[in-house]
């Protein structure tokens, strides 16, 4: 690596703890980040609603989007808002 744990934490003055751990994790499996589970509100459209919204766009393409929002609602536990599908 090239520097000391203790050179790591005075330089950016971070917990030794978390230099130790990014450390260890990078030894270990070669990379440094995070990738699991994050915290905070899960999607409303999950991978199969969006690609659903795409057909029903492609097929219906001079509906408004109320007309959309709507055809997409169809069949669901929650409805989904107008901004939801305008942003999807």
């Amino acid at each position: 690596m090239g520097h000391s744990i203790s050179d790591i934490v005075r330089e950016f003055n971070i917990p030794r703890s978390t230099v130790s751990r990014v450390c260890r994790e990078y030894f270990i499996s070669g990379i440094t980040s995070h990738h699991g589970q994050r915290s905070g509100r899960p999607p409303a459209l999950n991978d199969r609603d969006q690609r659903r919204l795409r057909r029903v766009v492609n097929v219906h393409r001079q509906a408004t989007l109320r007309q959309i929002t709507a055809e997409i609602n169809v069949g669901r536990t929650r409805d989904v808002s107008d901004g939801t599908v305008w942003r999807n």
